[in-house]
């Protein structure tokens, strides 16, 4: 019978470990310092650019260059409260300028996945650090628990802090 137990045991803790856990920083944007620097989108004039402003939130800008302007295409903050990241996404002249909130679903060492499956498009956004100069940023939408849209976006480094 304490055979049976112990195994019953080692099962249930195999099983636990195999279940997807957030690391130690669930409610914070701690872990998240592989996103600062600049990124560039695919060779185009597109870029992404974080920074810690060291006030527990991270902050990113989306803008393209064209003609020697730049023209912003998104402000992004990465934030947290007592129990959730989020990922609140401002488009100028979209959504009466009002950020549109992404929860973080999963989280992993350099990877991390936010859903709002109210919004229209996209419903889910991921970022995952292939190397330490490629992120590839994933973009899609559900059709009841199927992905139906999906683009991804590959980033490069072009400066790091």
């Amino acid at each position: 019978m304490k055979h049976l137990l112990f195994l019953i045991l080692i099962l249930l803790i195999g099983a636990c470990k195999s279940v997807y856990q957030l690391p130690k920083y669930p409610n914070t944007v701690e872990g998240f310092s592989w996103l600062l620097g600049t990124w560039q989108v695919d060779e185009k004039q597109i870029f992404e650019s974080w920074v810690d402003k060291e006030d527990g939130q991270y902050y990113g800008t989306t803008y393209k260059v064209q003609d020697q302007d730049t023209i912003e295409i998104e402000r992004i903050v990465l934030s947290s409260d007592s129990s959730n990241v989020f990922y609140l996404a401002t488009v100028p002249n979209q959504n009466d300028g009002l950020p549109v909130p992404f929860k973080m679903i999963k989280v992993g060492k350099n990877s991390a996945y936010f859903e709002n499956r109210k919004h229209d498009f996209p419903q889910y956004i991921s970022y995952d650090l292939k190397t330490d100069r490629l992120i590839h940023v994933q973009l899609g939408k559900f059709k009841g628990e199927r992905l139906e849209k999906n683009q991804i976006i590959e980033l490069r480094k072009v400066r790091g802090f």
